[in-house]
């Protein structure tokens, strides 16, 4: 089936981004749909602030949407939003999808930490872009980027991250280097993430220009969608988590559906106290109360203090470091792994104690199987892409590196760090409250169980932060959904696959 019928039919459904245009009022400068990306009135600099769980693809649940998204980028179908709650599965998807399309595909994420826990590169570096508000003069040509001429699907993680002008500026660069008139210069894009948890980060000085340019700075704001026919599926069997109750009461809060009833049974069934469990990964909206909480915990531990240096190469970016650079322990400290373990022993976001340290080693005892295990430096390493001539393929090559101890401490981490995160034990303190939309359900989502969750308080519906915007997005995206479900497009495909070369399509309306 060719992707121009495929097109005609999501369109039809109702797969077009300027839809949305509809659910809200206009406002100046986004009324114009014929606009490129940054065709605004005069240039405007403002400067604006800039996670895999170890699995065996060969065992993993290949899910008939995910057969459906290779048919579609098989067939250079444009544009595909994949999202679900927390725990569905995402980051077992991209690792899969990447395995699919081993040197056709570019890996990429909006923030340093998000692109490292995937082992891809942050949309600023991939596309030459200025961690500020981005205008023409910053799309830059790059002729010798053969992997970004080459490259066949970029996949975005954690896209409810991505601003609409980042999204426009990765679109304005994808066309520039790739001779192509079309969004992202023609190139087949995977945008994977879930609006309800953690927004783009987007200071006070800058949301003016959001509101006025773009009407917010979701990404599904950004000029370069507004024309282009999407899919979606929506990823529903939670991994995670197993108690069905449980995955229901997250269920609502993500929503802020039926919160009275769905908070009473939340309070009901995890412990109130002021006291963490053992082994407890302790959460909180602000960095400030975490690191307190971490200090005042290690300064409790009658033992000497040990400290260890990480040590950078290359291009490594000192600001996006997994691990401290400055690594300071005593035994019976609680830390948490950033990165997953080789020889399957933990995972990124696994807890457990510090046993022993020499100067080559550190001996932690798992919280979880209690086993103990030895911890050596570990590495993480700085990617370019590159076209390689002899295979005809994209490359990844290492352009810097970290070592360091793969902890951190771990009485205390912020919601934000936690995103992507699993946690076997979680207590939340949200101190003086949350302060952004979907906080309080990316802390709750951490936990695999309701008996692993404990709260400083009972939670109140005040506590509750629902994005509308997102509420509405969701709303319009499942009845598209609904009159074009994953399985009839692909008995549409399977059709087309069927029928002669010079027949007609019926799928592209007279």
């Amino acid at each position: 089936m060719k992707p121009e019928s495929l097109m005609a039919l999501t369109a039809e459904a109702g797969f077009v981004f300027n839809q949305l245009l509809d659910l809200h009022d206009s406002h100046d400068g986004i009324d114009d749909l014929n606009l490129d990306e940054f065709r605004y009135s005069k240039d405007i600099a403002m400067p604006i602030k800039e996670h895999l769980q170890s699995s065996d693809l060969s065992k993993i649940d290949v899910l008939p949407e995910y057969l459906l998204i290779k048919q579609l980028i098989d067939r250079n179908f444009p544009l595909i939003f994949v999202t679900g709650g927390a725990g569905t599965g995402k980051s077992t998807f991209i690792k899969w999808l990447m395995k699919q399309f081993r040197g056709s595909a570019l890996l990429s994420a909006p923030t340093a930490m998000a692109a490292i826990n995937i082992d891809g590169k942050t949309l600023h570096s991939l596309c030459q872009l200025p961690p500020a508000w981005i205008v023409k003069k910053d799309i830059k040509s790059t002729p010798h980027r053969t992997d970004i001429k080459e490259a066949k699907l970029l996949i975005i993680d954690e896209i409810s991250m991505v601003t609409a002008n980042l999204l426009d500026g990765v679109s304005a660069f994808l066309r520039q280097n790739r001779d192509g008139n079309s969004a992202f210069g023609g190139m087949t894009v995977i945008m994977v993430g879930d609006l309800f948890q953690l927004p783009p980060v987007v200071s006070e000085s800058s949301k003016p220009l959001f509101d006025r340019i773009y009407g917010s700075a979701k990404f599904f704001k950004a000029r370069c969608l507004r024309n282009t026919p999407y899919y979606a599926v929506e990823l529903k069997k939670t991994f995670r988590q197993s108690d069905q109750a449980f995955v229901n009461i997250l269920t609502k809060i993500r929503e802020g559906i039926d919160l009275k009833e769905s908070l009473a049974l939340l309070n009901a069934g995890c412990t109130i106290t002021d006291t963490p469990p053992i082994d407890a990964v302790w959460l909180s909206p602000r960095n400030a109360e975490v690191d307190t909480r971490n200090h005042r915990e290690l300064s409790k531990l009658d033992a000497s203090v040990q400290s260890y240096t990480g040590q950078l190469t290359g291009q490594f970016k000192a600001d996006r470091l997994p691990s401290p650079m400055e690594l300071v322990l005593k035994i019976g400290a609680q830390v948490m792994f950033t990165k997953n373990d080789l020889n399957r022993r933990w995972i990124n976001g696994s807890v457990g104690t510090v046993k022993k340290m020499t100067a080559d080693k550190i001996t932690v005892v798992m919280s979880v199987s209690k086993q103990t295990v030895e911890v050596e430096r570990d590495e993480w390493q700085e990617y370019q892409y590159r076209w390689g001539m002899i295979d005809e393929e994209i490359e990844r090559y290492e352009t810097g590196s970290y070592i360091q101890f793969p902890l951190v401490l771990a009485w205390a981490m912020t919601v934000h760090k936690s995103q992507g995160r699993t946690l076997e034990k979680v207590h939340l303190n949200l101190g003086a409250g949350a302060f952004e939309t979907g906080q309080t359900y990316v802390a709750l989502s951490r936990c695999r169980t309701l008996e692993g969750l404990s709260l400083a308080r009972p939670l109140t519906e005040a506590d509750i932060m629902v994005d509308q915007e997102s509420k509405d997005f969701y709303q319009h995206l499942r009845a598209v959904i609904h009159k074009l479900p994953a399985e009839t497009m692909l008995d549409k495909i399977k059709e087309q696959t069927k029928k002669p070369a010079d027949a007609k399509d019926d799928s592209i309306p007279d």
